[in-house]
């Protein structure tokens, strides 16, 4: 857990410096969602999806938080996204 902690310090620094760095949004998002915190999670991996939207891993961690979060009809949409973003996935 403390790994994780230290990780959001560094992606909440980095994020500082560079806003617009989808990576860091995702992986804060990843970091977030691994302690359990899956409002901050969702927030976070909005934004990277906000900035590089056809990212299909961001995608995929939205729809996981979701499905923790048991909000299915919302995971299925991004299911649905994914889909539309790269049909080859499924």
């Amino acid at each position: 857990m403390e790994n994780y902690l230290e990780s959001i310090k560094c992606y909440d620094s980095s994020i500082r410096m560079d806003p617009n760095d989808a990576m860091c949004w995702y992986s804060k998002g990843i970091s977030l969602f691994n302690l359990g915190r899956y409002d901050s999670a969702l927030v976070c991996i909005e934004k990277s999806i906000q900035l590089f939207p056809s990212s299909l891993y961001a995608w995929q961690v939205k729809a996981d938080i979701l499905e923790a979060q048991n909000k299915f009809g919302q995971e299925l949409a991004s299911y649905r996204e994914i889909y539309n973003i790269n049909p080859q996935s499924t």
